[in-house]
């Protein structure tokens, strides 16, 4: 079970990102790790951003969506916006939305970024905000836009499944 708000958690915290701040990211790898079975939301986060990075590693996108998606599941705004950006980075740029398949990849990425950034507008995060209205005024046609919201709403009762 996670638990939330100790202050040994955010001392232990704040000792990783006095590591890192120094450039001992393998310090701060070590300190953060152990918090992430705890639930700490923001050494998860600060782990999906230095495997992105490959800041002290080699870089590992894997890894951090990963994380980013653990993040964004407890509810972090920020670890919200970057798990959108992040399948919204994978789109292929020839890619117009006209491929019909449901189970396109294409489709399947701007369905989850659109998810994951809706979810991180609607938890405060104006960047967030910002990207939804690029995304759904960029030529993306108007079904997929619907499909993508329409899949962020019945995300809303249950993020596990998405």
């Amino acid at each position: 079970m996670f638990s939330f708000g100790s202050i040994a958690e955010s001392s232990d915290y704040s000792a990783g990102r006095k590591e890192a701040l120094a450039g001992n990211y393998s310090e701060a790898i070590n300190i953060w790790e152990k918090l992430v079975p705890e639930g700490n939301v923001q050494a998860i986060y600060s782990l999906a951003q230095i495997y992105q990075n490959g800041l002290g590693v080699i870089k590992d996108y894997e890894k951090a969506r990963s994380l980013f998606h653990l993040a964004a599941l407890l509810e972090y705004p920020d670890a919200q916006y970057a798990l959108g950006a992040h399948y919204f980075s994978l789109i292929d740029a020839n890619f117009y939305g006209e491929d019909d398949d449901p189970e396109s990849t294409q489709r399947q990425n701007i369905i989850k970024g659109y998810t994951w950034l809706s979810f991180a507008a609607k938890n405060g995060h104006a960047e967030a905000r910002n990207l939804l209205e690029k995304i759904e005024h960029a030529g993306i046609p108007g079904k997929l836009v619907v499909d993508a919201q329409r899949w962020a709403k019945d995300c809303e009762n249950n993020l596990i499944s998405c």
